[in-house]
């Protein structure tokens, strides 16, 4: 009877540390990007070259930032996909059911090696563990992947997430009980740097919005350093993801429950149709701020 006693408090002792060594951490996500890099040299779909010279970001990140990188990188492959005729497989669901964990950035990557696999089966050893990564190891490293792939982003890709950054502040507004009944002007003549910077500003005034404690995220609203040089499609679509991940999780802070799905694809877009999405939620931010008595 003692022996059998023993031994369950062996068992029971031990299922903490076993739950706790099954947890994911960063470095298990980082692990993964890395064998992603690796599938994607041996199909020849990435720049090495440019892989390593581009810049590290050393703002901090959190799995939500993390993720959007995952989504830019899906939406990536999928142009890769298309190209081939080969179907493409959605993002797992998530956003703001909950708050994003690394296990979840972890179902993402792993998605994306998937979704890269299905150009052809390739023989490669998984990376070296290495303990204490964080998360923003992970999002330079899916920064320089995305960057690094051969396919040029254009303005429909863009459009696309602005789109649902708009859908997502609708939904805000409306959990206030506020009319949102803002229309989509028509522009003309802009490029990605002036719908890049009008990205920046919305984040900027996000980030004032969730200091109103409804509105809080962890972390709080990130706001990437303005680059500088030419911009292209594929930075504007960076801080477009940026602002998705905040929206999202402005609506879970709100207690908005629910699986976002990007909205339909529209072909022929260009820079002025992405400004205008942007301009229009922009200025529902403004309305939330008048309305909250934040501005």
């Amino acid at each position: 009877m003692k022996s059998r006693i023993i031994v369950f408090l062996v068992v029971f002792c031990l299922l903490p540390i076993q739950g706790f060594a099954s947890k994911v951490t960063p470095s298990h996500v980082y692990q993964r990007t890395e064998f992603l890099r690796l599938v994607l040299e041996e199909h020849d779909l990435l720049d090495t070259q440019l892989y390593e010279t581009i810049q590290s970001d050393e703002a901090l990140r959190h799995p939500r930032h993390v993720m959007q990188k995952v989504w830019k990188c899906h939406t990536i492959f999928s142009k890769i996909l298309k190209q081939k005729n080969i179907e493409v497989s959605p993002m797992p669901k998530l956003f703001s059911v909950r708050e994003v964990r690394p296990s979840d950035v972890k179902n993402g990557v792993d998605h994306l090696i998937d979704e890269i696999l299905k150009l052809g089966a390739v023989e490669i050893e998984e990376p070296v563990f290495v303990p204490a990564r964080v998360p923003n190891d992970v999002y330079n490293n899916l920064k320089r992947i995305c960057r690094a792939v051969r396919m040029e982003i254009i303005p429909s890709d863009v459009h696309q997430v602005a789109r649902a950054v708009n859908d997502n502040l609708d939904k805000i507004a409306q959990a206030r009980g506020y009319d949102t009944d803002v229309s989509v002007k028509e522009f003309q003549g802009k490029i990605p740097a002036d719908v890049y910077k009008k990205t920046l500003d919305l984040l900027t005034e996000l980030r004032l919005l969730a200091l109103n404690p409804d509105f809080a995220i962890p972390g709080g609203v990130l706001i990437p350093a303005e680059l500088s040089g030419k911009i292209e499609p594929q930075d504007v679509l960076t801080v477009m993801n940026e602002s998705l991940a905040e929206t999202n999780a402005i609506k879970y802070s709100l207690g908005i429950r629910e699986h976002m799905t990007l909205p339909p694809y529209q072909e022929g877009k260009v820079p002025s149709d992405v400004f205008a999405q942007i301009e229009r939620a922009h200025n529902i931010v403004l309305i939330l701020l008048e309305k909250e008595d934040y501005k």
